[in-house]
């Protein structure tokens, strides 16, 4: 019950301090931005009507809107590229002294490429999803 009532008064102390409460809100801002995300969410429900040799490149800018990229090859074919990445650091990195040995991030990232002939009509989609767990290094 001391060792609660001194942390106790310890914090009062520390939340009144003006320079304390800046490095407590600074500290909250971090833990709450550690999350980084890029790019478009493409469903596989969002694919699943396509249909190759049949839908349309402006059907699938209009179901799924500006890719990432768009790349043409020397045959003529379109080339539409959806990627997503996030990368989130674990809340461990932050701890001091073992954060550098036990933190690290993870990631994951989708990739959705729908390829159309010079024409215009969908050839072919393809997708990847990747999730990895990084550690920090040493």
């Amino acid at each position: 019950m001391t060792l609660f009532l001194s942390w106790l008064s310890w914090l009062r102390h520390m939340i009144n301090n003006y320079h304390m409460l800046r490095w407590i809100s600074f500290l909250f801002v971090v833990f709450v931005l550690v999350s980084c995300v890029s790019g478009r969410t493409i469903k596989d429900e969002q694919v699943r009507d396509f249909q190759v040799g049949v839908t349309r490149y402006e059907e699938v800018l209009e179901a799924l809107g500006k890719p990432s990229s768009r790349t043409v090859d020397s045959q003529g074919d379109v080339y539409l590229h959806y990627k997503r990445a996030v990368y989130t650091i674990k809340p461990e990195s932050f701890l001091p002294i073992v954060g550098e040995h036990v933190g690290g991030m993870n990631s994951s990232s989708k990739s959705t490429v729908v390829v159309f002939s010079p024409d215009g009509v969908m050839k072919d989609v393809v997708g990847q999803n990747v999730k990895s767990d990084a550690a920090m290094a040493h």
